[in-house]
């Protein structure tokens, strides 16, 4: 059994990476593996658009797993971001000690990265990299000249040795967890898919409740590349965009507005906190608990859906048909 396991989930079309277009985006990531100094890991891959793509691992060294999430997400039946969904299939096929999350388009810079990682685990840490985006091979900025960053930087740099000891609501991008605590919390909570904002941060929130226990170190980075292509949160499990198999009022509708999102995450994570929920995908809203959503949703500027609207039908379909399951159980039939 490997002491690592890394979940790299995406529904990213191959659209190439800026100034890289020759260049596969899985490719910077699994070479950046190869150096790595620890090497007891495995890579697995939850990859909605497996069935679009012809990928050679061959080159590689490590155990490599490509599975296929898309029967198991309600969001992706709807053509919506399903990124919970993609670590949760991941978390069901994992068998490493320590759980890496990672996305499209990213490598590691540090070859001992892995090691630091599960440095961290030992002393009793989850281990976060703070991300480095680069378009090309040089680092992002703004048109003033300023470096794109991850927020995080700003209480890493205030440390006198680098190391900042985080809270639950900072956990976020390329963190790390144990199995043993994601099974605890039964995964990412998939209610938050259909939208890419706060699913890490309540997955970290969740942890931290049970008493786990987080860190950024400025030696654990993760570059992010930016990439050509129509977003993420537009993609169709078919790998093309819902425009093409959704009626043109409901795209529309649906993606035309300032706010994309049928119902507010923010709202949802201020209600699991005021409920104390440690686990995820073990509940169903209640009526109120939806009008609480929706109402507190507005004070954050997602509009209220209009009645007979598709925004409106999809957050009903998402009130009526939550994300139930128990990860323990399914990694138990997995296994048989």
């Amino acid at each position: 059994m490997p002491k690592i396991s890394i979940i790299y989930a995406t529904c990213r079309p191959d659209y190439p990476m800026v100034d890289m277009p020759e260049m596969h985006q899985f490719t910077p990531f699994l070479e950046s593996l190869k150096k790595q100094t620890f090497t007891d890991f495995e890579v697995v891959f939850t990859d909605f658009l497996l069935s679009k793509r012809k990928i050679d691992f061959s080159p590689y060294p490590f155990k490599i797993k490509h599975i296929d999430p898309s029967g198991f997400s309600w969001a992706w039946k709807k053509g919506l971001w399903a990124l919970q969904d993609g670590f949760n299939y991941g978390l069901i096929h994992a068998e490493g000690e320590i759980l890496l999350w990672f996305g499209d388009c990213c490598e590691i810079p540090n070859s001992d990265a892995l090691q630091l990682w599960w440095d961290w685990y030992k002393k009793g840490y989850f281990a976060m990299a703070l991300a480095l985006y680069y378009t090309g091979n040089s680092q992002t900025r703004l048109p003033n000249g300023t470096v794109v960053r991850d927020s995080r930087w700003n209480f890493v740099d205030e440390t006198a040795n680098g190391i900042w000891y985080a809270k639950g609501q900072q956990y976020s991008g390329y963190a790390s967890s144990s199995l043993h605590s994601m099974i605890e919390i039964n995964g990412y909570d998939s209610n938050f898919d259909g939208s890419s904002a706060l699913s890490d941060t309540e997955a970290g929130e969740r942890l931290e409740q049970l008493g786990y226990k987080f860190v950024c170190d400025k030696r654990l980075t993760v570059i992010e590349r930016a990439h050509i292509g129509i977003a993420i949160a537009s993609i169709a499990p078919d790998g093309t965009r819902p425009s093409s198999n959704l009626d043109k009022d409901k795209w529309t509708e649906l993606w035309g507005m300032p706010d994309q999102d049928f119902r507010s995450n923010y709202s949802l994570l201020m209600l699991n906190k005021e409920k104390h929920r440690t686990r995820a995908n073990d509940y169903a809203l209640t009526e109120e608990e939806l009008k609480w959503i929706i109402e507190h949703g507005e004070k954050w500027g997602i509009i209220a859906p209009q009645k007979g609207t598709y925004r409106h039908k999809l957050l009903m379909d998402w009130f009526n048909n939550p994300p139930l399951f128990d990860i323990y159980q399914l990694r138990q039939e997995n296994k048989k």
